[in-house]
């Protein structure tokens, strides 16, 4: 959809496709586009803006297990497998997002940053320097907490 609108000399957009977004240009006003990251709450119909990035070119990406999920026997089942054992993915992260130039690399790797959980996903993302990420996450006390990559910090600045 990008190269169509480029190919058509629009050059401010934000496209979303079943939640990738692509983007380049700024709003009217010179305002770099926002893009909301949302968080689990309790009830799972409204969700919760966790961060807010600013943005005027690039694509972002989220894949989590906070939505589509079922519990059996004490353990959440969601679509989101490990590629190791081929069952549902049993590690601390609930959700990554995941900045990259497009939005076919950005989704590329959120699944795969998923499946390597916080310390490897985190350690991953900040040795490619084409990549930015958001990791929330839940603690060893069952709280939810986030953490960004160095690079994505740079996103969260309008």
């Amino acid at each position: 959809m990008a190269d169509f609108f480029e190919q058509r000399g629009i050059k401010n957009y934000l496209i979303e496709l079943g939640g990738e977004i692509r983007i380049k240009g700024r709003k009217p006003g010179n305002e770099k586009m926002s893009v909301g990251i949302e968080t689990p709450g309790d009830d799972p119909e409204f969700s919760v803006i966790k961060r807010v990035v600013w943005l005027d070119k690039g694509a972002i990406t989220t894949s989590g297990n906070y939505r589509r999920y079922y519990e059996r026997k004490g353990k959440k089942v969601s679509h989101l497998m490990n590629p190791k054992t081929g069952y549902s993915l049993q590690n601390e992260l609930i959700s990554v997002t995941v900045y990259a130039k497009d939005a076919i690399t950005a989704d590329g790797y959120d699944n795969a940053i998923m499946a390597m959980g916080l310390k490897k996903g985190l350690a991953f993302v900040d040795k490619n320097k084409n990549l930015a990420a958001h990791f929330i996450y839940r603690k060893n006390d069952g709280t939810v907490a986030d953490t960004l990559s160095k690079r994505f910090r740079v996103l969260l600045q309008p």
